[in-house]
């Protein structure tokens, strides 16, 4: 392997490790920003967990570039029924938190 070839290897390491990071960090904030939400809505956050829906290019509040990450979520207004709920954020901007109207399907 030449030398070229093992830095090009490296760079790649090290964006994908970046990459990782930056979207680990995303997520725990999203998290925190359901649980506060679902505090304040006086619903149960399900499972404690927000799932990556889709990720897409979108400028910022100044007009930037930056990575736009929708996450969706469940929780239940009264204990038996699922439904699910959204978050996006705009680089590392809060966009907005939804609660969607509908049931989950396969929920009782």
């Amino acid at each position: 392997m030449s030398m070229t070839q093992i830095l090009y290897s490296l760079l790649a390491v090290g964006v994908g490790g970046a990459w990782w990071v930056q979207s680990a960090r995303a997520r725990e904030w999203a998290c925190g920003r359901v649980a506060d939400a679902c505090r304040e809505a006086d619903v149960q956050w399900l499972d404690g967990a927000v799932v990556l829906k889709r990720i897409e290019l979108g400028r910022n509040a100044h007009g930037e570039r930056c990575l736009c990450r929708t996450y969706v979520f469940e929780y239940s207004e009264d204990g038996a029924s699922r439904r699910q709920g959204f978050l996006r954020l705009r680089g590392a901007e809060l966009d907005w938190i939804g609660f969607g109207p509908v049931a989950v399907r396969g929920a009782a």
